[in-house]
């Protein structure tokens, strides 16, 4: 039973947008086989999607608007966020951006940190 209803409900709630996941929990109520379990998540999923579908279409009219002075146009946005999207950044998970950003500034700083040192040192024995 459930080889049929799961597909269906992924594809309303796509399909039909926030309509299908009122609809979908509409119909969970009434047909109990209809797991909120699956339509809940889907909800957040969606959610997340417009959430940064609209900060980008919001950055691309700041950058149409104020571009001139920061030097950045909405294609260049646009062509950022094609080329994460092919490169695979873009869904990189949370967890795994923490630990690089993390382990990248720790290497730079230290990098810094130690050609100023050098530098000192070299500036004192001279």
């Amino acid at each position: 039973m459930f080889d049929w209803i799961i597909p269906s409900v992924i594809n309303i709630v796509y399909s039909l947008g926030y309509f299908g996941i009122a609809l979908m929990m509409f119909l969970e109520n009434l047909f109990p086989p209809i797991p909120s379990e699956l339509i809940m998540p889907l909800a957040g999923f969606t959610a997340k999607e417009v959430a940064v579908a609209a900060a980008q279409a919001s950055l691309k009219k700041l950058a149409d608007k104020y571009g001139k002075w920061i030097t950045v146009s909405s294609k260049d946005i646009t062509k950022s966020i094609e080329w994460f999207d092919r490169a695979g950044i873009g869904n990189m998970l949370l967890p795994s951006f923490l630990f690089y950003t993390t382990l990248g500034s720790a290497l730079w700083t230290c990098l810094l940190t130690y050609s100023g040192y050098a530098s000192l040192y070299t500036v004192r024995v001279s």
